[in-house]
């Protein structure tokens, strides 16, 4: 009898954990998965971009989603007053989503509750064979020949380890050591009850720098804020959401207590380090701080770190951890990479109202920037996909009205 209670052992059951799970088990991996709390809500906006909904498939069909048809953006005044009263209401666009192709959803992009999300990804792992227990990880040992999860009930031991289990990891800090202050973003939230539309709206805010975004769900909106934790307090993202939703006329629709959260949000020079990984353990999504750090969004890159931690373990190489930390620091990393050198200025009041200017004037970009937001680009093709598309018609145009606005602002 083997003194393994499984080949792998996953800690923590959301997208990132339960997709590595799945992958493991339909590849004859034993699998199990160790995670007392999912599927649980989260207070995230839920969306999910084209290759999610690819990588996805038909499990989509088992969770209720709102097909998105359009992203508004809207940039504050460059000024003191970020919520001046009517008329003067800040400056926007709004880019249509193309439908999706044949046999895919109607919109590329789509929400969905967590919830839902977690579930279905749940019940596909132990539907492909993976065994979930719906026990608390509070430890974790690693030696030369073997892994252990210690929980409230029991030791499980295994050959392998996937620490999957979120912003607090139990196998990061034991492992590797937490993630700084300066790693993190704060986002708080709300959810609008009875109400729901086919509209993401994004709102970008000038201090502390981040923006407010609104997702439709089935049911409800899922409103929040998000920003950098060392330049704000879930208090100061508080005001701004309620300011907001005062001009949404939306405050009286929801939830009472707002929720608080970090978000991973590495700087660029975290990404030059590599993925954290040993030579029998590593670590997937958030637990990895695998997240966009200028959108926060991901549940992409969950997915995918968990598709590749799979895919490393069922290989041939004998160094499978380190085969995975090298995937991911060429495929995921380095994209990630470009967006933390790009969150540096992308807030600032002038370049968000350009961006904004530019969006207005520009078929081609507002048609380059819906790639990027439903992720059909990735930002090694931005910078120079952004230069080709801007005709010089709508740069000169663009150019005056900057020119003009200056002048409005002159001493």
């Amino acid at each position: 009898m083997s003194d393994y209670d499984a080949d792998v052992l996953v800690v923590g059951a959301g997208p990132a954990g339960a997709w590595a799970a799945r992958q493991l088990a339909r590849g004859g991996a034993s699998v199990r998965l160790i995670d007392a709390s999912h599927p649980r809500e989260k207070p995230c906006g839920g969306g999910l971009t084209t290759r999610c909904v690819a990588m996805l498939g038909d499990l989509l069909d088992r969770v209720p989603h709102v097909a998105i048809e359009r992203v508004r953006f809207e940039s504050p005044p460059v000024g003191r007053d970020p919520y001046p009263p009517p008329p003067r209401t800040p400056p926007s666009v709004t880019v249509d989503v193309p439908g999706g192709g044949a046999g895919q959803p109607s919109s590329p992009l789509v929400v969905v509750s967590r919830r839902a999300l977690d579930g279905a990804l749940v019940d596909d792992a132990r539907e492909a064979g993976a065994d979930l227990i719906p026990e608390r990880a509070v430890d974790v040992h690693v030696d030369g020949t073997s892994v252990a999860v210690t929980t409230r009930q029991r030791r499980w031991r295994g050959r392998y380890l996937i620490g999957a289990d979120g912003t607090n990891s139990v196998v990061r800090r034991r492992l590797h050591g937490p993630l700084p202050p300066s790693h993190w973003s704060l986002a708080t939230g709300v959810f609008a009850a009875g109400t729901s539309s086919r509209e993401i709206v994004v709102r970008f805010v000038q201090q502390p720098p981040g923006y407010i975004w609104s997702f439709p769900r089935a049911d409800h909106l899922a409103i929040g804020i998000c920003a950098p934790a060392d330049r704000t307090t879930a208090a100061q993202l508080r005001g701004h959401l309620v300011r907001w939703l005062a001009r949404q006329e939306l405050g009286r629709g929801c939830a009472t207590v707002p929720y608080s959260w970090p978000i991973p949000s590495l700087p660029l020079q975290a990404w030059g380090d590599g993925v954290p990984a040993g030579r029998r353990w590593m670590l997937t999504g958030d637990a990895a701080g695998l997240v966009d750090p200028l959108t926060r969004e991901g549940i992409y890159y969950a997915l995918r770190s968990g598709e590749l931690a799979a895919q490393a373990l069922l290989g041939a190489g004998p160094e499978p951890c380190q085969a995975y930390s090298g995937l991911v620091q060429a495929e995921l990393a380095s994209e990630l990479a470009l967006s933390a050198r790009a969150r540096g200025t992308f807030f600032s009041p002038i370049v968000t109202r350009l961006w904004i200017d530019v969006l207005r004037e520009s078929p081609r970009v507002r048609s380059m920037a819906l790639d990027v937001v439903i992720g059909a680009i990735g930002y090694h093709h931005l910078r120079r996909r952004a230069v080709a598309a801007l005709e010089p018609g709508a740069a000169m145009r663009v150019a005056r009205a900057q020119a003009a606005r200056c002048l409005r602002l002159a001493p």
